[in-house]
């Protein structure tokens, strides 16, 4: 859930920078799922069953190709960079890809780190987290059929962002051997008594 929850807000700004005419789609694990489909963000969502397990990842995606085949992807941004990410790039074969990390000589969960030890970048963040602001509000706006706008739905969006960077802060401040996952698992069964 903290890779869907850290991404959100820069594929919400590659979907602002981009044609309206554009289609934009998410494979994600179905355990992560839940957000990206309650939010108007993506056009299509397609899970990926088989949880942390490889085997069986390998196996369902193998299930799930065909439809993805029939979607005729242009251009391909693999965030994941893994075997099963680069599975179906290679099966797929978009005119373009991009695959997040490959010439990085320091680790995504590294450069997190550093953007949020660094003052300066660390205040840059913050337009990050309010766009994750507004896409909560969106999510339990659609889920309760309340209005956006509506103060308690902007008080419990406040509180999941926020409770979201202090597990961010946890795992940047702190080598505790939990990965940011489990952290953020953590930090949302503490606000499940909120509703």
């Amino acid at each position: 859930m903290g890779d869907v929850v850290i991404t959100l807000p820069y594929l919400q700004h590659l979907r602002n920078s981009l044609p309206g005419s554009v289609r934009l789609d998410l494979l994600t694990r179905e355990e992560t799922e839940d957000i990206p489909k309650n939010i108007i963000l993506f056009d299509n969502v397609f899970s990926l069953g088989g949880g942390r397990h490889h085997r069986k990842q390998v196996l369902l995606i193998f299930f799930l190709l065909p439809k993805l085949l029939l979607q005729r992807y242009d251009m391909i941004i693999d965030l994941q960079n893994n075997r099963i990410s680069e599975i179906v790039r290679k099966v797929l074969r978009p005119a373009a890809w991009c695959v997040f990390d490959r010439f990085s000589p320091v680790a995504a969960g590294e450069r997190t780190r550093l953007t949020m030890s660094v003052p300066a970048l660390r205040a840059r963040s913050l337009e990050n987290f309010l766009t994750t602001t507004s896409v909560f509000r969106a999510v339990f706006s659609e889920r309760t059929g309340r209005g956006a706008d509506d103060f308690e739905l902007r008080v419990l969006a406040g509180a999941v962002v926020g409770a979201l960077v202090a597990a961010l802060e946890l795992w940047v401040e702190t080598d505790q051997g939990e990965g940011l996952d489990e952290i953020v698992d953590r930090t949302l069964a503490l606000l499940e008594p909120l509703g």
